[in-house]
């Protein structure tokens, strides 16, 4: 009985986190716990916001656990506290790029899924000059760090950007919520290469297909791809099989192939 008294005991909680004395999941309510201490901690002090994982270090001694909390969203326990509750923001990862020899304005910016065809084409597009930029998207990273593309395309004045990345569920995927996000950002949506992906649905070299797609993704082709690219990426992966991007690489771009890289093909 004495344990149950203990347990039961009240906890002072701050006004905006009232709807805490309801939580019952031990876990989430020392979450909860932690984020209130931080805050009656620094209510009488004026601070600049800092980057979530700092702040995150501070109130969790763990400067990952906001970000898993939060799982990429901008609020936390189904939207009752904000990032500008703990003042902090997100960090979006860098974008790594580069840009010709000799640039020029008005060109898009082409994203690389793998580094590997980053470092391929940025070779050649040094003296092409075809692209504004040629950008490494580091696979899901792209997800979180499409935010810095805008500022890419601001930096270089591009007309726009396209995405070339592996013929698999998950290079795909990649594309789909880097839209998704960008939409329900008013962001301009991000492009794939049509001419790579044909090329590499017709002479690319199909490997073995680790995982099937998830469930809906097949449908969700045609959102991007037109319909004998997103009919052609549906047949692949029935087989089980995929294509890796670095099919289309340094040889086909120093080639008689190169043209099919370029924006035209887009």
């Amino acid at each position: 009985m004495e344990r149950s008294r203990r347990s039961a005991k009240a906890h002072a909680w701050l006004p905006d986190l009232a709807f805490a004395a309801d939580e019952r999941h031990p876990v989430r309510r020392a979450y909860l716990e932690a984020i209130n201490a931080f805050m009656v901690s620094v209510r009488d002090r004026s601070l600049s916001p800092v980057p979530t994982r700092e702040r995150s270090l501070q109130i969790f001694r763990d400067e990952k656990r906001l970000d898993l909390i939060r799982k990429g969203e901008p609020t936390l326990f189904e939207g009752r506290i904000s990032l500008d509750d703990l003042h902090c923001y997100p960090i979006a990862p860098p974008l790594p790029f580069e840009t010709p020899d000799n640039p020029s304005t008005g060109r898009p910016v082409l994203v690389l899924e793998n580094y590997h065809s980053y470092d391929s084409f940025q070779r050649w597009n040094r003296d092409a000059g075809l692209y504004a930029a040629v950008a490494y998207g580091g696979g899901n990273a792209f997800r979180q760090g499409a935010g810095n593309l805008d500022e890419l395309i601001l930096r270089t004045a591009a007309d726009g950007a396209f995405y070339v990345g592996d013929l698999d569920p998950a290079g795909i995927d990649t594309l789909l919520g880097v839209n998704e996000r960008r939409w329900a950002e008013g962001r301009t949506l991000v492009k794939p290469h049509r001419g790579l992906y044909a090329w590499l649905l017709a002479h690319g070299c199909q490997c073995k297909l680790g995982k099937v797609p998830r469930d809906g993704l097949v449908v969700r082709l045609a959102e991007v791809f037109p319909t004998g690219i997103a009919h052609a990426l549906g047949e692949l992966w029935s087989k089980g099989l995929r294509i890796p991007q670095e099919s289309f690489g340094l040889e086909q771009l120093r080639g008689a192939e190169a043209a099919v890289a370029g924006p035209a093909t887009a």
